[in-house]
């Protein structure tokens, strides 16, 4: 082989060095682009619903899950780690059971159920029927009913529906996501640090991504706003509803007012009456008093007359019987008289 030949072979040896060494360079920045970009997508998509979502690829998502991996973006102490939302979900369906169960949290078990499903309320009306719950006794057949809808709350990140249809990868997405945004909160204890700078949100966010996180804070918002607007008619209502009776107290109050004008004058009228009367009565009493003592007086020229009509009664009566003597007398006198005058008449 000539000089030239050996100075070309050599040089092919060296581009071929040199290649490998660019080639490995680029792959290396490939691979650091590309990890950088799962990232990314990881950040913005966060953890998959379950083991079956795939990526780009139709690879599952949950095999490029690696425990460092877990490590970094579950932030330590906020508990197990897990590799699917669907597992976070379970993992804070389990805390609330705990809590529920557990004698050292305040509340009956109807109560604790109350006040955890009550950041999930979807109406004003559930939210007020909530809190009602939430300072009641303890009943077990609310207690039954609302453990059920909490339970429907999680098994909304599943892919079965009670109905029988399939849920879609959207819909269980941001059924998990706003269970997790709502009930974190919920579940945050720690009174010196506020919820969305604690780990807990982190970890959150991380789970299900920047795009489910936001779709469920604007969800809530929704949801919020809605209730809001609600609240706003019913006080609305309920102030249309004061005016309109107040309206109509103050009608019968004046009303009222006007009728115990009228009453008092007729009191008054009727009091005059009444003192008209008294003094009437008080004159009549004198009178009577007056005419008791006339009569008095001419019950007694009566008494005295009537003796006086009963000593002359009885004086005609001595006289008619006087008089009924001499009567009988006479006649018998005058009996005599005729027999004699017979005898005499005989003697002739």
């Amino acid at each position: 082989m000539s000089l030239l030949g050996k100075l070309f072979a050599i040089l092919n040896i060296v581009a071929a060095a040199a290649f490998v060494v660019v080639a490995g360079m680029d792959w290396g920045q490939r691979q650091r682009w590309a990890y950088a970009v799962y990232r990314h997508d990881l950040l913005i998509d966060g953890l998959p619903v379950d083991d079956k979502e795939k990526d780009r690829d139709d690879s599952p998502r949950v095999k490029k899950l690696t425990d460092p991996l877990l490590a970094v973006i579950l932030p330590a102490g906020t508990g197990t780690p897990v590799r699917t939302q669907e597992q976070e979900v379970e993992r804070l369906r389990g805390l609330v059971r705990d809590k529920v169960g557990s004698a050292d949290v305040a509340g009956t078990r109807s109560q604790k159920l109350a006040r955890y499903l009550l950041p999930l309320a979807a109406t004003g009306r559930e939210r007020d029927s909530l809190i009602q719950y939430s300072s009641a006794p303890q009943d077990d057949r609310v207690a039954e009913e609302l453990e059920k809808r909490l339970n429907e709350q999680f098994d909304g990140a599943k892919e079965a529906a009670p109905d029988g249809h399939k849920r879609s990868l959207s819909e269980r997405k941001a059924n998990a996501a706003r269970v997790l945004f709502c009930l974190g909160e919920a579940l945050h204890e720690d009174a010196t640090t506020d919820f969305f700078a604690s780990p807990a949100y982190k970890r959150f966010v991380n789970v299900v991504g920047l795009t489910g996180a936001a779709r469920a804070a604007d969800d809530q918002s929704l949801v919020l706003q809605q209730m809001t607007e609600e609240a706003v008619k019913a006080h609305e209502a309920e102030r249309q509803l004061f005016i309109y009776e107040h309206k109509q107290i103050i009608d019968r109050t004046v009303d009222i007012s006007d009728e115990e004008e009228r009453q008092r004058r007729f009191l008054n009228a009727k009091e005059k009456e009444v003192a008209d009367a008294k003094a009437l009565v008080e004159q009549r009493k004198v009178q009577i008093g007056k005419l008791k003592d006339r009569l008095k007086e001419l019950q007694q020229t009566t008494a005295d007359k009537l003796a006086d009509q009963a000593k002359a009664e009885q004086e005609v009566m001595d006289r008619l019987i006087d008089l009924r003597n001499t009567s009988k007398e006479n006649q018998e006198l005058e009996r005599r008289i005729r027999a004699k005058e017979q005898e005499l008449s005989k003697g002739r």
